[in-house]
């Protein structure tokens, strides 16, 4: 295998092998941002995320900056880290 290259899965395409290099034009994805050490971590969705909340009831913008708390308050969860949001988040389909 070569290790230069990594499978990529979407809902539009089929599996295909990438440059590690090409992975970082890959988009999709909300984007999370580290503002630093007194601040909560950031989170930006998509407008294509932003529909799938609102499908699921939630009222979130798209290019909109989120921090945690905010996100806590919005869908109703309670995660204390970026790594819990990011749990929740997986599971709400982003």
């Amino acid at each position: 295998m070569d290790i230069n290259k990594v499978k990529v899965e979407n809902e539009t395409a089929d599996s295909e092998a990438i440059d590690l290099e090409e992975l970082e034009n890959v988009s999709g994805g909300y984007e999370m941002r580290d503002p630093g050490i007194w601040w909560e971590m950031r989170f930006t969705f998509t407008s294509e995320e932003a529909k799938k909340l609102k499908e699921q009831g939630f009222s979130i913008e798209a290019n909109k900056e989120y921090c945690r708390s905010d996100l806590n308050r919005i869908l109703g969860l309670d995660a204390s880290t970026a790594r819990e949001m990011q749990y929740y988040l997986a599971y709400m389909g982003l």
